[in-house]
């Protein structure tokens, strides 16, 4: 403030703002400098009353993704997809010192979509909507430094956004720190602490934590906590005994779990299979029983010709069977040597030809008993 009977001096610009970089989804942490403005009454910025307002018709205020803190003069913020359509945004900062007099000055932020792929997802439903998450988007920045606080992460910065979508809200995250070390890369997926992280915000049952509900009220109600969405170096996670694990989409929270009701179906798959084959093969016998039954051991016709069945065949050659008995050795009857002729009326025509049934009859002499000598 200026001493009394002396005129009050505008602030000035001393180091105006460069151009900023800012990556979507990434939290943008930006301090003002001190020396940025300077007044000769009130002195460097720090004295001063800074504000901040959107050029042309982007969103601002409360809608606009780049917030300020009075109190320690930083600019911050988590940029989304939608607000990449506006960059590069322009950005007037305006200096008050305590006699109302301003000063003002104009940069630009750029906005860049991320090139990383993250080794791992988190994601959780909200019950709070989603047009409250964008007509405040203070609310964004609140829900990861009271995320940040649970998880005893060393700073927001590690946390970046990949998802804000509604339903009612779905955020999705992951932990820069556990993908990358100095900008480059992990070798070897640390599922290890992916899954600690993960028991702190899920119970094994699926349940959302208690104490991760409590921490997040009650600006923010938990509703579900998803699967852990692996990616990059975590598609083939090596735990600490050098085996491999091949996860393809999704990894559980409980693995053990996993195994155990992957063995359940897998032996029930197992048995169902067992019983369809022995149920088949029953099912098979009974007909070949039933079907030998109603063969008919008979004789058959078929075409005109006739069919004997095996049966009847063996039974045939089993068949006991007389002795055969030649015609020359069977004697004649006697009433067949004499015949009572036929009257010539009644006798047929018959040519005169001598054959072997010739019914002539023929007078046997007859036998003279001897006297037995004495």
């Amino acid at each position: 403030m200026s001493p009394p009977g002396q005129p009050n001096t505008s602030p000035t610009v001393v180091n105006p703002i460069q151009l900023i970089t800012a990556t979507v989804g990434h939290r943008l942490h930006f301090p003002i400098h001190p020396d940025t403005f300077y007044d000769q009454e009130d002195g460097s910025s720090t004295h001063l009353t800074l504000a901040i307002k959107s050029v042309n018709e982007y969103p601002s205020g409360s809608e606009s993704w780049l917030q300020f803190n009075l109190t320690h003069q930083i600019l911050y913020g988590y940029p989304l997809e939608l607000d990449f359509q506006y960059s590069p945004q322009e950005f007037i900062l305006r200096a008050t010192d305590s006699g109302g007099l301003a000063a003002q000055m104009l940069f630009t932020i750029e906005l860049k979509l991320p090139r990383s792929t993250p080794c791992h997802t988190y994601t959780l439903r909200t019950k709070n909507s989603f047009y409250s998450f964008i007509k405040k988007r203070e609310k964004i920045s609140l829900f990861f430094a009271k995320l940040t606080d649970y998880l005893n992460s060393s700073s927001p910065e590690q946390i970046v956004l990949t998802t804000l979508r509604p339903g009612s809200t779905i955020i999705s995250w992951y932990n820069r720190t556990l993908c990358e070390v100095n900008g480059s890369s992990l070798k070897r997926c640390p599922n290890r602490k992916i899954q600690e992280v993960m028991f702190k915000l899920r119970r094994p049952d699926g349940n959302v934590h208690p104490n991760f509900a409590y921490a997040m009220s009650p600006e923010y109600k938990i509703g579900t906590i998803e699967n852990i969405t692996y990616g990059g170096i975590c598609l083939i996670l090596e735990p600490d005994n050098g085996s491999l694990i091949e996860n393809s989409i999704l990894a559980s929270s409980n693995i053990e779990n996993t195994h155990w009701i992957r063995n359940l179906i897998l032996a029930l798959l197992v048995s169902m299979c067992i019983l369809i084959v022995a149920i088949a093969a029953s099912v098979a016998y009974h007909f070949y029983r039933n079907y030998k039954t109603f063969l008919i051991p008979q004789s058959l016709v078929f075409q005109g010709r006739t069919l004997i069945s095996n049966s009847d065949q063996e039974m045939y050659v089993l068949r006991p069977r007389n002795p055969p008995i030649l015609e020359c050795e069977v004697p004649p009857s006697p009433g067949l040597w004499r015949r009572t002729p036929l009257s010539s009326q009644h006798q047929p025509y018959r040519e005169n030809v001598t054959s072997a049934t010739d019914t002539r009859v023929v007078n046997l002499p007859a036998f003279k008993t001897s006297t037995p000598i004495p």
